[in-house]
């Protein structure tokens, strides 16, 4: 064997390792298509929620901006069992990454509710996070049974998220008189000093933040029984194979695995 044809060789194994994701690691359903779609694109960008623990946030460490929660564990499964980068846009708030969605600047989103404005240039992944959405008011309300005892109060809001698209499409005769804010630990902190009577808000953000923020004079009032407000992933609606690869991947993250996320 020469050496020019070693020298040759060796060159071919270091292109094809380098550059080839790691395929003994990925899903055993991925199409050959798959399996090529993922080295096609080995950087994928993320939006994702820079205030909303304990699912997503970004804090900074040594200077630098790092990504936290439950969704940031499932983008570091998928990001080494795929062998792409997930490249986190920081430094936007959550409505300006939806707008860059639209734009296709920005291709995934781990971690979003379902809504028709949504779809309209995202494809769902199945919901994998589900948490029971609660009424919150203070210690001092009057008692709220349903969300019809809400009707004309004051009622705290962030506008880009689910619950005022739910509110706005279904619940338009309670005729709330929104105070809105830009995150959902805003809308408990306005809940709190009276600027509003009461918000609806997932029940493991509102558990975190009223303790973090000693929010004492709170409280759940009642439970939201909306069937559908669970959290997917969001796929630029151009890349539906990247769609079916997340949801191969997905199933094959154990339960063990999801139990210790939580």
């Amino acid at each position: 064997m020469t050496t020019g044809f070693i020298k040759t060789f060796l060159s071919f194994f270091l292109l094809i390792f380098i550059s080839t994701p790691c395929f003994a690691q990925l899903p055993p359903e991925l199409t050959d298509k798959e399996k090529q779609w993922l080295l096609d694109h080995p950087k994928i960008t993320l939006g994702v929620g820079v205030a909303f623990p304990p699912f997503m946030w970004v804090e900074k460490e040594n200077g630098k901006d790092s990504f936290k929660g439950m969704v940031s564990d499932y983008v570091h499964i998928l990001s080494d069992s795929l062998g792409v980068e997930m490249e986190i846009v920081y430094d936007i708030p959550f409505n300006k990454a939806l707008e860059m969605g639209k734009s296709k600047e920005i291709d995934f989103f781990p971690c979003l509710s379902k809504t028709a404005e949504r779809e309209s240039f995202l494809e769902f992944t199945e919901p994998y996070l589900n948490y029971p959405l609660v009424v919150i008011t203070r210690e001092d309300a009057s008692i709220v049974g349903a969300l019809d005892d809400l009707a004309g109060k004051p009622f705290a809001v962030v506008k880009h998220l689910v619950v005022y698209s739910r509110l706005q499409r279904d619940y338009s005769h309670l005729n709330l008189d929104y105070v809105y804010t830009e995150t959902v630990d805003e809308n408990l902190e306005a809940v709190s000093v009276g600027e509003a009577d009461a918000c609806i808000i997932n029940l493991a953000v509102a558990s975190y933040f009223i303790q973090k923020k000693g929010l004492t004079n709170l409280k759940i009032a009642a439970p939201v029984n909306w069937e559908g407000i669970q959290f997917s992933m969001g796929v630029r609606d151009d890349w539906p194979v990247f769609k079916s690869i997340l949801e191969k991947s997905m199933t094959e993250i154990s339960q063990k695995q999801k139990d210790e996320i939580s």
